[in-house]
């Protein structure tokens, strides 16, 4: 019986050294693949990516709208600020034109009047490339 113990004794400890033996193998192999992964990744070439005049416009012009629902930051702010209940505002939609030196932005909304009643409404303006707003063309 103490000759089978010591037989199972030994051979835990041997099956623990040597998993201990191939963890140690398996790392040092790991360390020359991840180095031969770093080389090859490096030596690919990267193209550097020059933006045209035209395609910055646009990112210009997009940075001005929002992605989620496609307001105009600085006219939903100003037509939110300037309703009678600013928290019944919500935007339907907007639209825009490109007209070289500006923008003409088209903003369909609803809110409450003073009677509580929805209404709709749609303002114009111009807009510079920077999203400032310099004009109001209509406003209903």
């Amino acid at each position: 019986m103490k000759k089978l113990k010591r037989f199972i004794v030994f051979v835990v400890i041997f099956v623990f050294v040597l998993g201990v033996g191939m963890s140690l193998t398996d790392e040092t192999s790991n360390e020359n693949q991840t180095e031969k992964i770093v080389k090859a990744v490096e030596s690919v070439p990267v193209k550097k990516v020059v933006k045209t005049e035209s395609e910055k416009r646009v990112e210009k012009i997009r940075g001005q709208f929002s992605p989620y629902d496609g307001s105009h930051y600085a006219l939903k702010r100003l037509v939110r600020d300037n309703c009678k209940n600013p928290k019944s505002f919500k935007h339907v939609n907007t639209s825009y034109a490109d007209n070289g030196d500006y923008l003409t932005v088209q903003m369909a909304y609803r809110a409450t009047n003073s009677f509580n009643a929805v209404v709709p409404g749609i303002v114009t303006v111009k807009v510079d490339l920077n999203g400032n707003i310099f004009d109001v063309i209509s406003q209903d």
